[in-house]
């Protein structure tokens, strides 16, 4: 359903936006790459192009994930709790659309912090020790990214928080295992 009539158009714009920015996003890499490859060494060279590959396919899983469970899933929450409140549900595209892109693009940004943990730690910029001291005041950012970012629900509040905080700790044992490693 349009409410009005440029909805149609602006929801294609929309489709369009988020489809250029996972194609590009790998170019966006490469560009970011070829801007700084004169001040790195060869070693961080090697290090940044399969950082780029990696960021690429995390950011690509992430979108598919939000479109393919994570969309689903909360559409269906939505859908039974205006069901158990005996109400009528009108969609409207744009609307909905809207809801879609932005499960996406955050699914697919959310990914990106394991990654960018050990590329930092890599480069030698953090260390695991240094997260795991700030990871008292990174919890509560989680908590009130999840509670911003998703719909006022319980459910949806505690599910972003959890995956908040396992994606970080993902990326916090996967700088222990680079950091040991390195020691090694």
């Amino acid at each position: 359903m349009f409410l009005k009539s440029r909805n149609l158009f602006l929801s294609m714009l929309k489709r369009l936006l988020l489809q250029s920015v996972c194609l590009s996003f790998p170019i966006l890499i490469m560009q970011l790459f070829l801007f700084i490859k004169p001040a790195i060494s060869k070693n961080i060279t090697k290090g940044f192009i399969v950082f780029s590959i990696i960021v690429s396919i995390l950011f690509f899983l992430g979108v598919l994930i939000g479109y393919y469970f994570l969309t689903p899933f909360l559409f269906s929450f939505f859908l039974g709790v205006t069901e158990d409140l005996s109400m009528n549900t009108m969609y409207n595209f744009s609307d909905y659309f809207q809801f879609v892109f932005m499960i996406c693009l955050l699914t697919g940004l959310i990914l990106e912090i394991p990654a960018f943990m050990v590329f930092l730690t890599h480069l030698g910029i953090i260390s695991p020790t240094t997260i795991k001291k700030f990871r008292k005041f990174l919890y509560p950012i989680f908590c009130i990214t999840a509670v911003v970012l998703t719909p006022p629900d319980f459910i949806s509040d505690i599910t972003a928080m959890i995956l908040l905080i396992s994606i970080f700790e993902i990326g916090l044992a996967l700088c222990a295992f680079l950091e040991n490693k390195r020691k090694n």
